[in-house]
């Protein structure tokens, strides 16, 4: 019944299926022998195309399985002669060759599958999946990810944001191994499955709440693009909600007395106390000048990595203009002094030290311990601290801080810095009852409710 190729993934199986309808038998047949079609399936890694017809007929009893060693075939003469039984042993001895010699030029495709092997071999060259077809959940998210790597050869995505995205579908595909659902079809997907794989993000993995919707809203897109593309007949989380996460978003950052303990920390007189080594102090104070410098620009590193930028002069001093590597959005920042001296000190921006968001995220943590700073430091602080400086202690409207950062608007200001109490204070005009006769003066002598209130309760500071 089946032919067995040597790849162990894939294998083709021809056999018979009885026609409808009445026949009459040739002279000779026994009478319960009847007239049928070879067919043919493909089956890889467990996955299999619809039943197809090579076309050739023949009668039960000419129908010869195959095994490891013979294939299978129509012998005899009848209702073919000698020379028609041989042209239908060579048509499917020709279509199974065909499937082989496209299995190999497809199987290294990245979106390869057994539906796009199926439309090779039908000769539909534009098909890839079809209703009715069985379709993989990771299959469609791998091809998706393959249209993202696409989309960044065109420039049109960050080399960050490939990354991320294709973190998203390792998570996706770590989840349904380790449920035992890696072959998952699309259309056995159902809302409850997506609602396990958060949970399995929030409690097992230990992530919180935004990053995880941030997981299933990737997968959604995959399944949206998947729809319109024809990938696949339906979208079974077309109508998913994923709710927004109602956590304040994390907009920690360095306080000013922070900034100037990082400006005065010198990793070398560790090493003269024979703390660390001059290797280690070296990479400390590269860290500490690029998270400053990231302090004073709201410049992320591959903002510079990528070169898309230019440092002006005019009148008012230095700028530096630009586009984020990230969302190709405009910035445009006058530099801070000790930011020049930072450029000066390299040589130029594009030759300040770059390391991989891993290490200087591990190297940050390190320098925070060295240099006492209490506030936990990531690579994301450095945009965060320069917002806030930029919001609450320079006063500047929201929109420019949002031009500054690269941003079209102030959607996502909310993420990198919020309104504090020192900005309040400083626009807070106090009213001047001095010019207002109808308001009530207290005497000189007297005190206020506040005063005597306050004059009842024990200062817990004091000494």
């Amino acid at each position: 019944m089946r032919k067995y190729v040597t790849e162990k993934d894939l294998f083709v199986c021809f056999y018979f299926r009885r026609a409808k309808g009445s026949y009459t038998r040739p002279e000779g047949f026994p009478e319960d022998d009847i007239l049928g079609t070879i067919y043919f399936r493909v089956s890889y890694q467990g996955k299999r195309f619809d039943i197809c017809s090579s076309l050739v007929n023949c009668w039960r009893s000419q129908w010869v399985t195959g095994n490891r060693r013979e294939p299978c075939r129509v012998v005899g003469e009848a209702p073919y002669p000698a020379t028609e039984t041989g042209e239908a042993n060579a048509k499917i001895g020709a279509l199974y060759s065909k499937i082989l010699t496209l299995y190999a030029q497809l199987r290294h495709n990245p979106q390869f599958s057994i539906s796009l092997l199926k439309g090779h071999v039908l000769g539909d060259k534009d098909m890839v999946w079809r209703k009715g077809d069985s379709t993989a959940v990771m299959d469609l998210a791998k091809a998706y990810l393959g249209y993202e790597e696409k989309r960044f050869r065109a420039g049109e995505i960050a080399k960050r944001t490939r990354y991320v995205r294709g973190r998203y579908i390792q998570l996706l595909e770590e989840y349904l191994t380790k449920t035992k659902q890696l072959g998952l079809e699309v259309a056995d997907v159902r809302h409850e499955t997506f609602d396990d794989y958060k949970f399995y993000l929030l409690t097992n993995l230990k992530y919180n709440p935004a990053y995880a919707s941030k997981c299933l809203q990737y997968a959604r897109q995959a399944f949206r693009w998947g729809k319109q593309n024809k990938i696949i007949a339906e979208n079974p989380l077309s109508d998913y909600i994923i709710h927004k996460c109602e956590s304040e978003p994390d907009t920690t950052h360095l306080e000013e007395e922070e900034l100037s303990k990082l400006i005065q920390f010198d990793p070398y007189v560790l090493v003269d106390a024979g703390k660390i080594s001059e290797e280690m102090a070296r990479m400390m104070d590269e860290e500490r000048d690029v998270l400053l410098f990231t302090c004073l620009t709201g410049m992320h590193d591959g903002d510079y990595q990528g070169k898309a930028y230019e440092i002006l002069r005019d009148k008012t001093g230095h700028w530096i203009k630009g586009r984020r590597s990230k969302t190709k959005g405009r910035f445009e920042v006058p530099l801070d002094p000790y930011a020049m001296r930072i450029i000066r000190k390299y040589g130029g921006i594009d030759k300040l030290p770059t390391r991989s968001n891993k290490a200087r995220n591990e190297n940050l943590k390190l320098l925070g311990v060295l240099a006492e700073i209490p506030t936990y430091m990531t690579t994301k602080i450095g945009r965060k601290t320069f917002a806030d400086r930029a919001l609450n202690d320079m006063n500047m409207d929201t929109s420019d801080v949002a031009t500054m950062l690269g941003h079209s608007d102030t959607k996502y200001l909310k993420h990198y810095a919020h309104i504090q109490n020192r900005r309040l204070i400083q626009k807070f005009v106090p009213l001047d009852t001095g010019k207002r006769d109808d308001i009530r003066r207290l005497p000189v002598d007297s005190k206020s409710e506040v005063e005597s209130a306050s004059e009842s309760v024990p200062n817990q500071w004091s000494a």
